[in-house]
């Protein structure tokens, strides 16, 4: 008779540990904060977070204490600010993020947990602002910057989180700004800078992120107006400063100027 009450007794805390229990926790001033479930032990089912002024907070699904499906996350004021997607506690698929105006403003690619593939940001009116490709959460592939208006910014190539040959900047019309060279990041090679009306700003030398070599500042003319020489990222030797007609004006020697 005893052996047979302890079976009941096991099976009678089976069953009530095996079935699904509400949890619920409040603020101090009465409003839910949390609800969920329970199953076995671990959060299961539909889960949802309150702000203190009982517009939720973020809602989604629980499974074997992992995070399941879509969640929503929601502003304060009740508008949503994101949505995500989960497969067995990771995210997986698209996460959108919103503005309070309930515009995208981010919406990127995950796969086990990390970014892959195309990322893009918006600007509050929805319009494209940049684009970037991911891989296991680094950049990776070509990348474009647009100005509001639609127009391309920059484009330029990433490896490994890091920049990688030629970046290309534009003005709003289209007209080349700059282009520059990296490598693993720093700047590497000629950078050439342009006036708007297409005409020569400057031409620097750079290496491994310090300028390095001839460098020559222009008027927007086109006549040069200051040249010289850096190495690994000081200024070395004679610099020659020039009028707006071309004429020399003022040589310097850095290198006495420095040790004087």
């Amino acid at each position: 008779m005893i052996k047979k009450n302890n079976y009941i007794v096991i099976f009678v805390l089976f069953i009530l540990f095996s079935c699904k229990k509400e949890i619920t926790n409040y603020y101090d001033n009465g409003n839910i904060k949390s609800k969920g479930y329970l199953l076995n032990g671990k959060k299961d089912g539909l889960a949802i977070v309150y702000y203190e002024n009982e517009n939720i907070k973020e809602k989604g699904y629980w499974k074997n204490d992992k995070q399941e499906g879509t969640w929503n996350y929601y502003y304060k004021d009740g508008s949503i600010s994101k949505e995500a997607q989960f497969i067995d506690g990771k995210q997986e698929g698209f996460l959108k993020m919103y503005n309070k105006s309930n515009k995208l403003i981010e919406k990127s690619l995950w796969s086990n947990d990390k970014l892959n593939g195309k990322t893009q940001f918006f600007y509050d009116d929805g319009t494209l602002k940049e684009e970037v490709n991911y891989t296991n959460n680094e950049k990776d592939g070509i990348s474009k910057v647009f100005y509001e208006n639609g127009t391309l910014q920059q484009i330029g190539r990433w490896g490994e989180n890091l920049q990688e040959d030629e970046f290309i900047t534009f003005y709003e019309n289209q007209d080349t700004l700059q282009v520059g060279y990296f490598k693993k990041g720093l700047e590497n090679g000629v950078f050439r800078t342009f006036y708007p009306n297409n005409k020569i700003k400057s031409h620097i030398n750079w290496k491994n992120g310090k300028q390095n070599g001839r460098t020559v500042y222009y008027f927007s003319s086109g006549i040069i107006e200051q040249e010289g020489n850096f190495k690994l990222g000081k200024p070395f030797g004679m610099w020659r400063f020039y009028n707006d007609k071309g004429k020399l004006i003022r040589e310097v020697d850095i290198d006495q100027e420095s040790n004087t």
